[in-house]
């Protein structure tokens, strides 16, 4: 299972300026890391994890036999990886080293955090490193539970006969989101972490927003707001509620009210903006939106400034400057770079084939 980061995806060796790879090779990581982003790459059930620097333009494989999906989180410090991984056909969670004395030297070996006769998957690292909460069917029905960091013991979180899945922590940990249908729809539920002090007395105080089907939860940086998809248009609902009540969806605020789709909200670092996609042009385009805007008085999407067409899941960098997307042209869907204003598009992989997911490398504190 060991991986070298030195196993430099080939198409992008003839691409590199060779005084950059001296470059590396003779300072590693002397100098300051470059921004990094990980990415899955491949076809059907058969995916490899990636790690890109951008600055020399280097895919690194990480792990072959990757989950499909994309199971993969990295710890707050940037440091190590946890993703998902087929063993024996079982799907296990792994945690891999990625802090590396050099931009093409050994990584470390991966750990297995499992191994389980049931799969576990969907791991998300907790905002103190401390622990990781995943999937798992070990009580029946799909629940979450939650793991120390390097492994061991597992607890249930959720106790509940339906499905629990796609956790997503609050930036500041207090809180967790997840997906549940024990209301007879799929919904968006949030579970108080302040329960691990005690794990035993888990869960507590879980709430959901009503209003029926929402989906796709996603935390403001500040943990003040949650962001969501109900009816094709962004909600935003302010934690205190989620945190008191079963019937958040009515105070929810529109965002977007419009006759088109708008899903997938990623907020800005400032806490100020999401960006999201929209189908309101003939493919899915990235639009932003000032979360202060009053949707009734008029449309508060605005196109991101980009020539990119069919561009999927756009993140913000660590430092905010930044915007990573996915486009598609013919056959090949890869990695685009710009400025968080939509200005200066970059191509930054040149994989030749699908990327499925990619996410930015946490900046070490």
């Amino acid at each position: 299972m060991m991986r070298w980061r030195g196993t430099v995806a080939v198409g992008w060796l003839l691409m590199l300026n060779l005084s950059a790879i001296l470059l590396a090779f003779a300072l590693g990581r002397v100098l300051p890391a470059s921004a990094e982003i990980a990415f899955q790459f491949g076809q059907g059930d058969s995916r490899s994890l990636y790690l890109l620097d951008i600055h020399y333009r280097i895919a690194a494989q990480l792990a072959r036999g990757t989950d499909p999906f994309p199971n993969y989180s990295w710890s707050p410090d940037g440091k190590q990886l946890a993703y998902v991984s087929q063993v024996n056909d079982r799907a296990d969670i792994f945690r891999l080293d990625v802090e590396c004395p050099s931009l093409l030297t050994a990584c470390g070996k991966p750990d297995n955090l499992t191994e389980q006769r049931e799969a576990d998957t969907e791991p998300a690292w907790s905002p103190d490193g401390t622990g990781i909460v995943f999937v798992t069917e070990r009580n029946g029905a799909p629940e979450i539970y939650w793991m120390p960091a390097d492994g061991g013991t597992a607890y249930n979180l959720t106790h509940d006969s339906a499905t629990d899945s796609f956790p997503i922590w609050s930036p500041d940990g207090h809180y967790m989101a997840f997906y549940s249908d024990r209301s007879g729809f799929l919904e968006v539920y949030v579970m108080d972490m302040n329960c691990l002090r005690d794990i035993t007395s888990c869960p507590t105080a879980v709430h959901h927003l009503g209003g029926g089907f929402n989906s796709l939860p996603a935390w403001s940086p500040d943990s003040q707001q949650l962001a969501y998809f109900a009816n094709g248009d962004l909600f935003i609902v302010q934690t205190k509620c989620l945190a008191q009540s079963d019937t958040c969806a009515s105070q929810a605020y529109n965002l977007t009210r419009s006759p088109f789709t708008d899903w997938y909200p990623v907020w800005s670092p400032d806490s100020q903006h999401l960006l999201f996609q929209s189908n309101r042009s003939r493919e899915p385009q990235i639009y932003t939106a000032a979360v202060n805007c009053d949707s009734n008085a008029g449309d508060c999407a605005t196109p991101l400034k980009s020539e990119l067409s069919y561009s999927l899941y756009p993140a913000f960098s660590p430092d905010g400057r930044q915007i990573m997307l996915l486009s598609s042209r013919g056959n090949s869907r890869e990695l685009y770079l710009l400025a968080a204003d939509g200005s200066g598009v970059e191509q930054i992989t040149s994989m030749g084939g699908q990327i499925s997911s990619a996410r930015w490398r946490p900046m070490s504190p």
